[in-house]
C-alpha cells in the first residue's frame, strides 16, 4: 500500500531487487494520487452541475407556474438580466446583439424560452415602461441603488410587441 511505503513497509522497505520497482511504485504514487483526484474532481462537477439544472428548472417552472418575470440590473456595468420567459410574455424577444426587440418575428417563443438571454441595458427596459409609471420606476431604483430598500418591488405597466400594455 501507499502508506506502507511511506511508513517504511512494504515491497519498497528493503534494498530492491530490480530498479524497475521503484518506478512502478514511484509513477503510481506521483501521477495515479493526482489522477484519482481529479476524477474525485471531475465527478463532483458533473454533480453540481447537475443540481444547478435541477434548481434552474425549478426556478422556471415556479417562474411560469406564478405568472411573474424576474429581471435584474448590475449597476457596475449597466448589464440588465431579463428572464426570457417575460420576454416572451411581452411578445418579445432578442436580437442577435441582445438588444430587447419588437416581437415574436425576432426569434421562436420556444429557443426564447430555453436560450440563456444575452445582457440587456436598463435604458432598453424603461423605454417599455408606461410613462405614467416612469417616475415610480425611477424612484424605486434609486432607492434601492442607494442602499435604502433591500430590494425593487413595484407593480408597473409594460409595453407588449403589440404596442398595448401589460
Amino acid at each position: 500500500s501507499v502508506g506502507g511505503i511511506f511508513l517504511g513497509r512494504g515491497p519498497l522497505a528493503g534494498p530492491p531487487s530490480d530498479g524497475r520497482i521503484h518506478v512502478i511504485y514511484l509513477y503510481v504514487a506521483l501521477v495515479g494520487g493526482p489522477s484519482l483526484l481529479l476524477g474525485a474532481l471531475v465527478r463532483e462537477r458533473e454533480r453540481v452541475i447537475a443540481a444547478l439544472r435541477e434548481a434552474q428548472a425549478r426556478y422556471r417552472r415556479a417562474t411560469r407556474a406564478g405568472g411573474v418575470g424576474v429581471w435584474e440590473w448590475t449597476p457596475r456595468d449597466d448589464t440588465l438580466y431579463v428572464d426570457p420567459a417575460l420576454l416572451v410574455a411581452l411578445g418579445r424577444a432578442t436580437d442577435a446583439d441582445g438588444a430587447i426587440g419588437g416581437g415574436a418575428d425576432d426569434a421562436d417563443a420556444g429557443d426564447a424560452r430555453d436560450a440563456a438571454p444575452p445582457a440587456h441595458r436598463l435604458d432598453e427596459w424603461r423605454a417599455l415602461v408606461h410613462p405614467d409609471d416612469v417616475g415610480r420606476f425611477a424612484a424605486a431604483l434609486d432607492e434601492v441603488a442607494a442602499g435604502r430598500a433591500p430590494s425593487f418591488a413595484l407593480e408597473y405597466r409594460l409595453r407588449d410587441a403589440t404596442g398595448g400594455w401589460r
